[in-house]
């Protein structure tokens, strides 16, 4: 199969994160830099926004989606918990989904989660630099 392509620009916060569980799980991709509403974007993606991925014949937008896909399509540590009881709502927004969002747990504790196994990988792979 291919490498996965991420589509986006690496100014994008939500590309990076991307790019970063790409990296934690070391998956090797290709990072296609295109500005938003890009006509390759916008194939994949309703609004244009980034980052959107292909992957063989499978399409994804919304960052969280994407690395939800790459979590568990590809081996190495996991950055999201196995535990579903640790990715229950109860976020700022009250565990409602945002009216914009197509992902139903965006903002919820999965992303603190996300962040600190990512944070204590890096620290045991790199003490000193993190």
């Amino acid at each position: 199969m291919p490498k996965p392509e991420i589509i986006g620009s690496v100014r994008s916060t939500y590309t990076r994160v991307v790019c970063m569980v790409c990296e934690e799980k070391a998956i090797q991709y290709v990072l296609t830099e295109k500005p938003l509403r890009a006509p390759e974007i916008l194939a994949i993606h309703p609004f244009g926004k980034m980052p959107v991925l292909r992957h063989g014949d499978v399409e994804l937008f919304e960052s969280k989606a994407i690395a939800t896909y790459l979590d568990r399509s590809f081996a190495g540590p996991h950055v999201f918990p196995s535990d579903p009881h640790m990715c229950r709502s109860g976020s700022r927004s009250g565990g409602r989904q945002h009216p914009r969002s197509a992902c139903p747990n965006a903002g919820n504790s999965c992303n603190r989660s996300i962040a600190v196994q990512i944070s204590a990988n890096a620290r045991r792979a790199a003490p000193g630099l993190v």
